[in-house]
């Protein structure tokens, strides 16, 4: 009886009435697990900020439209005005604390210290939020302390990253240079062919470059011949900073879509998340695709908070568009 009073009151008030919205993913929508439906996902994650970081690494990375992040140790002394640029072109800046000790042999209290006042003092010298975290040693300290200031925390366990990993404050990643068993192009190649494989995640943790003081260092010459490997196979590979993958991955993994019916073929599609935070906004584009009929000549999806268009892309049966969190779509199909 209530669902015929529900159906009488939206004929009534055709106008106003839209459909209940009963599933967390229409049968219609597919999340992709990675952006873009690209099947792996590679990482350069810098630590320290060695000196050719900011004078080699980052030309480099720019060279071929690659975003990295550089995770600084706040004490030390540090090319600021350098990395402030660096972000301003994509790249991440990251906290590896105040002074790299080893959190597990802190008091709560120091703990305290070292994750608060990195995360300032690098908000404050960037300009950018700093919502990732990077261990001393690979060592994690109190996860609830962590969990205050920052959405994921990166150790280094030698392991490819599910796409909806167990915990998102152990995220593992590669050690190269010479202080490994991955000094080349080619050793590189194969982790991120062993990504694809398994469609995962890769993180490549690396130090110094071009023997410039810093710990493991690794050649800038094997770096570009490896960065040269990926853009020749960029079909295949996201290449992100660990701050928007980690943000993808806490999106995709609790990615809640509801449609509507309204008047005129107007379809309203909201977006929204069951994961919250307070560390950040969760904001980054989040790729799906919807069932597509060839009955449909022209497609569109406009952002109802400022009426821009989405793009959409046309594959067989899908149409595949990016949805941020938080925001109503109006989708026509004529």
């Amino acid at each position: 009886m209530r669902a015929l009073i529900l159906i009488f009151l939206c004929l009534v008030f055709n106008s106003l009435c839209l459909l209940n919205f009963t599933q967390r993913i229409p049968e219609e929508y597919e999340v992709a697990p990675w952006y873009d439906f690209k099947t792996a996902v590679i990482t350069y994650s810098f630590d320290d900020g060695t000196y050719n970081q900011i004078g080699k690494a980052v030309p480099l990375l720019n060279k071929y439209y690659f975003k990295a992040s550089f995770n600084l140790i706040t004490s030390w002394e540090q090319d600021w005005e350098g990395y402030k640029l660096a972000a301003k072109n994509g790249h991440e800046i990251s906290s590896h604390t105040v002074n790299h000790p080893n959190l597990r042999e802190q008091d709560l209290d120091s703990q305290l210290s070292e994750l608060k006042e990195s995360k300032r003092l690098i908000e404050k010298k960037i300009g950018q939020e700093c919502v990732t975290l990077v261990y001393p040693y690979c060592v994690s300290g109190d996860y609830d302390l962590a969990k205050k200031f920052y959405i994921s925390g990166r150790a280094c366990s030698g392991q490819l990253i599910d796409s909806n990993p167990k915990d998102m404050f152990e995220l593992s990643s590669i050690g190269i240079g010479n202080e490994s068993d991955y000094e080349t192009a080619e050793s590189l190649n194969k982790w991120v062919d062993k990504a694809y494989k398994q469609k995962k995640w890769v993180v490549f943790l690396i130090h110094g470059i071009d023997h410039d003081g810093g710990y493991s260092t690794f050649d800038s010459f094997e770096l570009e011949m490896h960065f040269k490997y990926v853009q020749k196979n960029e079909d295949k590979f996201w290449v992100a900073t660990f701050r928007d993958v980690s943000k993808y991955i806490l999106e995709a993994n609790s990615l809640v879509i509801e449609e509507a019916s309204g008047e005129a073929g107007v379809t309203r599609i909201k977006v929204s998340c069951e994961y919250t935070t307070t560390v950040t906004k969760l904001d980054f584009p989040v790729t799906v695709s919807r069932k597509y009929e060839e009955s449909c000549k022209n497609p569109k999806i406009i952002k109802e908070s400022d009426k821009s268009q989405i793009d959409i892309r046309i594959e067989s049966d899908k149409m595949i568009f990016n949805v941020v969190p938080e925001e109503n779509y109006l989708f026509t199909c004529y």
